[in-house]
Parts: C-alpha cells; sequence; structure tokens
C-alpha cells in the first residue's frame, strides 16, 4: 500500500512543490531507453555540441583550450573534433579548479562534492542542480529495469563517509524513513556487528539491496554460516567495485535473488547497469558519452580493453569532459540486447587502471586473474595483492578452516608461470586485511 501511496502521492506532489523537473525528466527517460542505438547516439549527440558550445562561451579552461586551438564550436560535436579535447584527469581538475567551473550560472546551483579517496587522493569538484536532478530520474528509471519501483524498501551496506553522516543528520533519517531506505555501514563486519545487520535486515523486510562486492562478500559468507535467510530480498545491486564472477555465484546462492551489477562513479553519477537479460552493462548514453581508448589512445574496438573516458552531458556548473576516471573496460560485441533497449553495451568492467599488476616482459594482470587463480584451490577467506616494484608482489591473505599451505606452492607456480620465473611471489598470512576509509576491500594496490 504505502509504495502506491508514495509513487502516486508523496513524491510527485513533493517535486511539483520543488518545481525540479524531475517528473517531466523521469518520463523522458522512461521513452528514450526504448528508441534505436542511431536515435540515442542522436540525442546524446545534441546535448554533447550543446554542451560544448556552452564550455567555450562560460567556461574559462575550455574557451582558453578551444581558442588556442582555433577549434570552431559549431564543429565540436562531431567526433574527430571532440577528441582535439584535451583529456580530463584529477590532478588537472585539482590544478584548474576556479577556471573549469562556469561563470554564467543564472540560478543554476553548485553544489560542492568529492570522491571517497580510496587510494588517498580523494578529489573535490562540483555538481550543479541540473545534473542532481538528471541524476536522480536515472537512478529510478534504471532501478525499473528489475522491477523494483518507488517507495519499496532499500537497504544499502555501503560506506561513504559523507553519505552515512547524511543518512544520520536528523534530515537524513527523515529523507530514509519517507524513502524506505536503511543504510548500513560496511566498514566494520565484525560478528557482533553483522549479527545486528542481520536483525535489522529481517525487521526491515527490503527488497532490495545495494553494497559494494567486497562487503557483501563477507556479508554473505557469515550469514550463509549462520544459516539465514532473506525472503523479501528480490534483488541487489553491486556497485564502486568490480563484481567477480565468485561473488555473483555466492550472492545468488545465499541470498537467492538475482544480482545487477552498476558503474558509476560520485563524479558523474552512475554510468551503466545490467537488466535483467544479464547481456552486459547498458550505458546511460542519454546521461554520459563514453570512450574506450586503447594504448595508442584510438577508439578500442569491441572486446578490446581500454581506459574509459566520461563526459557528463548534464553537469553544466562544472563540465566534466573527457574525464579520465581511472578504470578499465571493454565494449560489447554484441549490439543488441533482447530486452529492446537502444543504448550501448559494455561487456567488462575490468577496475582500476592503477590497480594492474605488471611483470618485467610488459604484460598487465587485472583483478580477474586474481581472483580466479586464488580461488581455484579452497583455504583463503580474503587476499589483498601489493606491487611495490615491478619485480614481484606481496600476497596477504586471511585463511579459512580449509587451508593447506600446500595451496601456496601452486599458486606460486601458476603465477610464475605466468609472469617469468624471476617474478618473486611472497604471501604473509594476515588476521585483518583492512577497508579503505568508504569501507571498500581493495583487492590489488599497486606502487609501480
Amino acid at each position: 500500500m504505502y509504495p502506491f501511496f508514495y509513487k502516486k502521492l508523496i513524491f510527485p506532489v513533493y517535486h511539483y512543490l520543488k518545481r525540479d523537473n524531475v517528473m517531466k525528466l523521469l518520463k523522458e527517460l522512461r521513452e528514450t531507453q526504448w528508441k534505436s542505438l542511431d536515435e540515442i547516439h542522436n540525442i546524446q549527440r545534441i546535448k554533447l555540441k550543446k554542451l560544448l558550445i556552452y564550455a567555450y562561451k562560460n567556461v574559462p579552461y575550455y574557451r582558453r583550450f578551444i581558442g588556442k586551438n582555433k577549434l570552431l564550436p559549431d564543429t565540436l560535436g562531431k567526433y574527430d573534433n571532440f577528441r582535439k579535447l584535451p583529456i580530463l584527469s584529477k590532478d588537472i581538475i585539482r590544478e584548474n579548479m576556479d577556471e573549469l567551473v562556469s561563470t554564467n550560472l543564472s540560478g543554476n546551483r553548485l553544489y560542492k562534492n568529492s570522491t571517497s579517496g580510496s587510494t588517498g587522493d580523494n578529489l573535490f569538484f562540483y555538481t550543479d542542480k541540473r545534473s542532481i536532478i538528471h541524476r536522480k530520474a536515472l537512478k529510478i528509471v534504471n532501478q525499473e529495469w528489475m522491477d523494483f519501483h518507488l517507495g519499496e524498501r532499500t537497504v544499502s551496506l555501503w560506506g561513504a563517509p559523507m553519505d552515512l553522516s547524511k543518512a544520520r543528520s536528523l534530515r537524513g533519517r527523515i529523507h530514509g524513513f519517507v524513502t524506505k531506505n536503511l543504510l548500513l555501514s560496511s566498514y566494520d563486519l565484525s560478528p557482533e556487528i553483522m549479527d545486528m545487520y542481520i536483525r535489522h535486515i529481517k525487521k526491515f523486510k527490503p527488497k532490495l539491496f545495494v553494497s559494494y562486492p567486497g562487503p557483501l562478500e563477507v556479508f554473505a559468507g557469515y550469514i550463509k554460516e549462520e544459516g539465514i535467510s532473506f525472503p523479501t530480498i528480490k534483488s541487489i545491486i553491486t556497485s564502486a567495485e568490480q563484481l567477480f564472477n565468485h561473488q555473483r555465484t555466492l550472492f545468488e546462492d545465499v541470498f537467492k535473488a538475482e544480482v545487477f551489477n552498476r558503474y558509476g562513479c560520485r563524479e558523474v553519477g552512475d554510468i551503466a547497469q545490467e537488466c535483467s537479460h544479464h547481456c552486459g552493462l547498458h550505458v546511460n548514453a542519454n546521461r554520459v558519452f563514453v570512450e574506450i581508448l586503447d594504448d595508442y589512445d584510438n577508439p578500442a574496438p569491441p572486446g578490446v580493453i581500454g581506459e574509459l573516458y566520461i563526459t557528463d552531458l548534464d553537469n553544466y556548473g562544472m563540465p566534466m569532459i573527457r574525464y579520465q576516471i581511472g578504470d578499465r573496460a571493454s565494449w560489447s560485441e554484441k549490439i543488441e540486447c533482447s530486452c529492446g533497449r537502444g543504448f550501448p553495451i559494455l561487456a567488462e568492467i575490468e577496475g582500476r587502471s592503477m590497480d594492474v599488476i605488471k611483470t618485467p616482459s610488459n604484460k598487465k594482470l587485472g583483478g580477474t586473474f586474481w581472483t580466479i587463480l586464488l580461488k581455484t584451490r579452497p583455504g583463503i577467506k580474503q587476499f589483498q595483492i601489493l606491487q611495490e616494484d615491478i619485480n614481484g608482489i606481496i600476497i596477504y591473505y586471511l585463511p579459512d578452516k580449509t587451508f593447506d599451505k600446500q595451496s601456496l606452492k601452486y599458486f606460486e607456480q601458476k603465477i610464475k608461470k605466468k609472469c617469468g620465473d624471476d617474478f618473486n611471489v611472497t604471501f604473509i598470512q594476515k588476521d585483518k586485511i583492512s577497508k579503505t576509509t568508504s569501507g571498500k576491500n581493495r583487492f590489488i594496490i599497486s606502487k609501480c
């Protein structure tokens, strides 16, 4: 009863009084998703051209570059000219913050934001009112892909300090009560804390569970051991970390729920998500423009892993154009999904480009290689790989009851076969593997 009441009355009345166009945007996004790929690309080109002309006129950093390179603003919508624009890195944002903010806001209020700083280098930036409204509407539509609707109950096992702080404020508690969203911290997952979370979840009866994959793996392992079930949970969204196949299998087995992988970041919002057909991640191309470039900065063909660059098509207050997000991904060779949505499809998100193990022979091994290898034998509950130089790695691990030291010899042989006989492999047993300040698990830390 409450979801119907919330969807038909509370939500539309609230946004009508705010006059923020969320209801209009929802209608547009629900319709746009069913257009053909060509039609969606056309919408994207129009929005991109409009953003670039605005940036030329109102953002000093882009006005200076475009003028210096004698690029005609009207032609920037063409991809060849668009590619002449500079890559926007985190360092460039830090060094040019004032020049990246629009000089013409005219009622489009700016909100200061920051990344959670999983590597210790958190980034401050601005999102504008326009962009926040678009993000909110898009999130609702993406959640509808899993048959989850406004007013239904969500539990989030999350850890970003700013989100937890907001949720614990008076306004946050009221918002959580009205929207039926229960936020639990992923940072401390001791047995005592997890027992408390189990009680909260059973009482709350959520339909949707949202979490980082790493902490959810710990929680799922615990409730499996305890023989606990949550029959009300029908869908799980994993986000903010790479989702590995063994984690998906575990979540589906423990929760008896369908897992949906979502990819996004705080800087630009939700970028892509799986639908119920699980053919890859549909890029929200009506809100973002995604590039995948190979090692030579050329567009990567389908199936080839490359660096991800994102343009937020709706943030006019501080345009994020060709933003180097720091992750690697590949386009799917599948052009269409049987769900009927026309969005382009990402086949794989490999994770942070800096968290790749490198060898003296210039091989690059991302997270998937290591998680598959270290799951081929039972006994390791958790691990973290540290590379301080090109010649080797340290593998920190938490053993479980089935651990056999002979497995370490097996892993070492497999690693040396892949990385070379002179590649040093050191195993160190730990009682606890530290999370980031935002409660995430970092499987690989490369200092190379």
